[in-house]
């Protein structure tokens, strides 16, 4: 590690302009790397949001049509329950109707 240490200081005191220079460059190509990275996951995100505005969206007007199924469903349930009500009727009056005949016939 000495020898490490030693080895920068020699390499700063013979150029040390060149050093600085080569440090900020590193610094400088660490900043836009940074940049790049950071713009790239911010066009990430806007997709990312959008898709899910998107998925959202659609999500809700689906969800409007299977209410508007489910309520066309109910009529329609009402109604078929209407015509099993009235055929159970014909069916009593018919019991009624061979009831009343084998009692007549008795």
């Amino acid at each position: 590690m000495k020898n490490t240490v030693n080895k920068y200081a020699t390499t700063i005191k013979e150029d040390p302009n060149g050093t600085k220079d080569a440090i900020i460059n590193r610094i400088r190509n660490a900043t836009d790397i940074s940049k790049e990275a950071i713009h790239k996951i911010q066009e990430i995100l806007d997709t990312q949001v959008n898709d899910i505005k998107d998925t959202t969206k659609n999500v809700v007007e689906e969800s409007k049509d299977v209410v508007s199924s489910v309520k066309n469903a109910k009529g329609e349930l009402v109604d078929v329950k209407d015509s099993a009500v009235e055929a159970k009727d014909e069916l009593l009056s018919a019991k009624d109707d061979v009831k009343s005949k084998v009692e007549s016939n008795s």
